[in-house]
């Protein structure tokens, strides 16, 4: 490789690095590098509200700045929006910001797919699944039989809603 074609993938290279991680490699414009980078975060984040409805409408104005905090600390999944919602969903849980509204959504995909070396894979054989979460206490419990229908029931203070509003899981992209 030719000393030219080495010195643009160093700077390729450095530039990728910049829009992911933030900084700005030298030799590139500020004002240009961070325009590119929110973009590709609000491309990101609108890609998981495209897949994930129901989690983005149950965290409302929040989802924003929670995507925001998220993708700063973790890559893009090869899996696409599909993984990355679910994955994002799973960290609002470990952090205690998950709403209890989302979770119907989080049980339906949970029952219908399964997310198998970074790829959502459709699950054939039925199965059982359950969602909790305090204060105050609720509990969901949702069923596939071998035909893909799903039931849910929901137990506690202000149970939650049995079945998401749009029906199903988000669908497969």
């Amino acid at each position: 490789m030719s000393a030219d074609r080495e010195a643009l993938a160093a700077s390729q290279s450095s530039l990728l690095d910049a829009l992911l991680d933030g900084g700005v490699p030298a030799g590139f414009d500020p004002r240009g590098v961070g325009v590119a980078a929110r973009g590709l975060l609000l491309k990101r984040r609108r890609s998981v509200a495209r897949a994930w409805p129901g989690l983005a409408l149950a965290l409302g104005q929040g989802f924003g700045p929670l995507f925001a905090a998220y993708a700063k600390k973790h890559d893009l999944p090869a899996g696409g929006a599909l993984v990355d919602g679910r994955l994002f969903a799973r960290e609002l849980k470990r952090a205690g910001n998950l709403p209890p509204e989302a979770l119907p959504y989080l049980l339906e995909f949970d029952l219908v797919r399964a997310i198998r070396g970074g790829v959502v894979v459709e699950r054939r054989l039925p199965g059982v699944r359950m969602a909790a979460m305090g204060r105050p206490f609720r509990l969901l419990i949702g069923f596939r039989n071998g035909g893909g229908r799903i039931r849910c029931f929901a137990f506690g203070r202000r149970a939650l809603p049995t079945v998401p509003p749009h029906g199903r899981a988000a669908p497969m992209e």
